[in-house]
């Protein structure tokens, strides 16, 4: 199931009364709320694996529908374009061109403004390159619909998150990070305050952690483990019974951060779930006690999927040395987002000329842990991206590349995408256990469960 096709389920049952279950005599009831819930890089194993400690989301799945082979369905399978996509219903190509975290400025040739930035969304650049796109917003059609309603997203640390997925029209949007006086505490992203009786609620922060009770930097995770979740899902609980705003959208990011930095990632992702599930839990009995649980349409999913890989690794430098054999300095970036080393690479070229020389240069080299090479071209103003080479691929891998490329394929787009094997990624940031990003199926198989009005519970194995 692409994830673009999340907004038909989510419009179409809050907006149209449009029932997602099959034809019947009369329409099931309509959904008038929405609790959207993003695991950030949740994998579909992680519950399948911990499904027998999650009575809660067992509860739920009774009448649910669960998409077991949901994808990402586009590039780059990251965290901002992940949210994007799920906040817009559009693909990169038409949402602003948030291909990555930044991408190459080919007329100026130098680097846009990142996404990875707090300060870009503070100084509304992230909401703008959206607003200016013109494609429309989940929040925005919501609000629509209810003129007098409010939809709200948030996260904790991944305020990377929270914006993209918000996006311009949303009512107001919450991150957290430090303070001064050394708790975690909420903040306003964007323009639109969140209402300080929420940011002041002592309930809704916590002091600042010497451990987190894990085996990640505390850098990355300042609280006791699932402390950093439950605290986002604490802050929509209290909106929910403040506001009762017609849509309530929450990344979770600390399955993210275990993926990324654990050294014991299925145990600690498992404590994580198992506090997802008692978080939810409280969730649902909120909506239960305002009197909308039968009005709500319940939505579980992710940005992007995630890998653990020590040994198939793609040395960029590598690549690094092939291009600047065809021409010193011919990049204006590679990557994006600096050097995390995702389950793909990509170039943005100076000269676009050279894109097909250097791909086919790189492709040659039969590089280990590389799969297929691609290279933009465009005529006027369509773009597009053509093959260079592809390693033992099938008829069907190739269709996939060839769809997946096409979602990023605009002004913003890479000159040179480098997809890679699956459980590959590249050799930035040694230190890094996890990875997504690419078009491997590690990266894009995701979560996505929907239970509400509308829903015919089952289970689909598309696509």
């Amino acid at each position: 199931m692409k994830r673009l096709l999340l907004s038909l389920f989510l419009v179409v049952p809050l907006l149209s009364a449009l029932p997602l279950s099959t034809r019947a005599a009369s329409p099931p009831p309509v959904a008038k709320y929405l609790c959207m819930i993003v695991l950030d890089a949740g994998r579909p194993d992680y519950i399948s694996r911990n499904i027998g400690s999650m009575p809660n989301l067992r509860a739920l799945l009774q009448h649910a529908h669960q998409y077991d082979r949901a994808w990402v369905g586009d590039l780059m399978s990251i965290t901002p374009p992940g949210h994007a996509v799920i906040g817009t219903g559009s693909l990169p190509k038409d949402d602003g061109g948030i291909v990555n975290w930044d991408w190459a400025d080919r007329v100026h040739k130098t680097i846009s403004p990142t996404f990875q930035a707090k300060v870009n969304y503070l100084n509304g650049y992230a909401f703008r390159v959206i607003k200016d796109s013109g494609t429309p917003t989940l929040s925005g059609e919501i609000r629509k619909k209810y003129p007098n309603g409010l939809a709200i997203a948030g996260s904790g640390a991944h305020f990377h998150a929270a914006g993209p997925m918000g996006g311009p029209d949303a009512s107001w949007i919450f991150s957290y990070d430090r303070t001064s006086s050394h708790q975690w505490a909420p903040y306003t992203l964007g323009q639109h305050p969140v209402p300080a009786r929420l940011l002041n609620d002592p309930s809704l922060r916590a002091p600042l952690a010497s451990s987190n009770d894990s085996t990640m930097p505390l850098l990355y995770d300042p609280l006791p483990l699932g402390k950093q979740d439950t605290l986002v899902m604490n802050f929509g609980i209290k909106s929910l019974q403040l506001y009762r705003p017609r849509a309530i959208m929450l990344n979770l990011p600390e399955v993210d951060t275990v993926g990324h930095w654990s050294h014991n990632w299925y145990p600690e992702e498992a404590r994580l779930y198992r506090q997802f599930d008692a978080d939810l839990g409280r969730m649902i009995s909120a909506y239960k006690a305002a009197g909308i649980y039968d009005q709500t349409l319940f939505l579980i999913t992710a940005d992007h999927g995630m890998i653990q890989s020590k040994h198939r690794v793609l040395d960029r430098g590598q690549v690094k040395n092939i291009l600047n054999g065809v021409r010193p300095h011919a990049s204006i970036l590679i990557n994006g987002g600096g050097s995390a080393g995702p389950t793909m690479m990509s170039i943005w070229m100076k000269d676009p000329s050279l894109n097909r020389r250097v791909a086919e240069a790189i492709y040659n080299r039969h590089l280990d842990n590389v799969s297929a090479v691609f290279y933009a071209q465009h005529k006027g103003t369509k773009y597009y991206y053509n093959m260079a080479g592809c390693e033992s691929c099938s008829a069907d891998l190739k269709h996939a590349y060839h769809y997946l490329l096409s979602t990023e394929a605009g002004v913003t787009g890479e000159d040179i995408g480098i997809l890679l094997r699956e459980d590959a990624r590249n050799s930035g940031l040694s230190t890094m256990m996890g990875r997504h990003g690419g078009a491997d199926w590690g990266s894009q198989h995701i979560t996505l469960i929907l239970s509400g009005p509308g829903v015919k519970p089952g289970i689909s194995h598309q696509p």
